[in-house]
């Protein structure tokens, strides 16, 4: 057997024996009702490409599956393109072997219970893609100031405890299309190589520390349908030229101390469903 999906399911605890199915690269046990200690026969899968054991906030019970040693269990795993984790508890620092795995295309670790220091290089994995560790509040990390894995399409990092600048680097994320990293402490100016990110279709800054004013250059995310740079301390002008942002259907701006001569440029705007720049200091 090379591939076992048990997900969606309504099961107890997961069984040991998975060690027997000594070719198995696909494993799926996701939103499947079990709960208690992962079984780390499970680790000695070394054929293994994808792995998921997630759940998600609906279907979370009241009994989730836990996993003593991240490092460990994941060590023998180098071959993994996915790895799938979220709401499993790990309650432990974050294991820096992951930065090892070079052929990860989804690092899926949200609302683990994760500590301590982020790997910087995880972000200049040759073929990541999706990375996903939001709500994990004891985590701390920082962008890359240099180079990124340039595949990164999807980045949520909400909820943690992330900070320093956003790089002037991020503009080479050429495929990026969602840069979801609100209630962080990013701080410093929004870099105006941003306007690069011609893929962007979600950008989420809300509950950030970021200063200056809105670079003009995201008149260039002409692919934007949600934007939120709310509850920082932004300052200047609401470029006029938002009007280019045609898609957009959700746009929030309040709390800042933003200013605007006209609001013309909203009437271009004809997929808006949501608007908020209220509370301008």
């Amino acid at each position: 057997m090379e591939s076992l999906n048990l997900a969606f399911n309504s099961f107890s605890s997961i069984p040991y024996g998975f060690g027997n199915i000594s070719k198995l690269q696909y494993l799926n046990l996701s939103s499947s009702g079990f709960y208690g200690e992962i079984p780390r026969d499970i680790s000695q899968l070394s054929k293994l490409v994808s792995l998921d054991l997630s759940s998600s906030y609906e279907t979370l019970r009241m009994q989730t599956l836990h996993m003593p040693n991240m490092g460990d269990f994941v060590h023998n795993l180098t071959r993994l393109k996915e790895l799938d984790l979220s709401y499993v508890s790990l309650l432990s620092p974050f294991p820096p072997i992951l930065a090892n795995f070079s052929s990860l295309t989804l690092l899926g670790l949200e609302s683990c219970g994760l500590s301590g220091n982020f790997p910087v290089n995880i972000f200049q994995l040759p073929n990541l893609e999706v990375l996903s560790i939001g709500s994990n509040s004891n985590l701390s990390g920082s962008f890359p100031k240099m180079h990124w894995g340039s595949p990164l399409k999807s980045v949520y990092l909400y909820k943690t405890n992330f900070s320093g600048e956003i790089p002037t680097s991020i503009g080479n994320l050429s495929l990026l299309n969602e840069l979801i990293v609100w209630g962080c402490y990013f701080s410093r100016s929004l870099p105006s190589s941003m306007g690069n990110l011609s893929h962007l279709t979600k950008l989420n800054l809300y509950r950030n520390n970021l200063q200056g004013q809105i670079p003009v250059s995201f008149a260039n995310l002409t692919q934007l349908s949600m934007l939120s740079l709310s509850s920082n301390n932004l300052q200047g002008q609401i470029p006029v030229s938002f009007a280019n942002l045609t898609q957009l259907s959700v746009l929030y701006l309040s709390n800042n101390n933003l200013s605007g001569d006209s609001l013309e440029w909203v009437v271009n705007l004809t997929k808006l469903t949501d608007l908020d720049i209220s509370a301008q200091l």
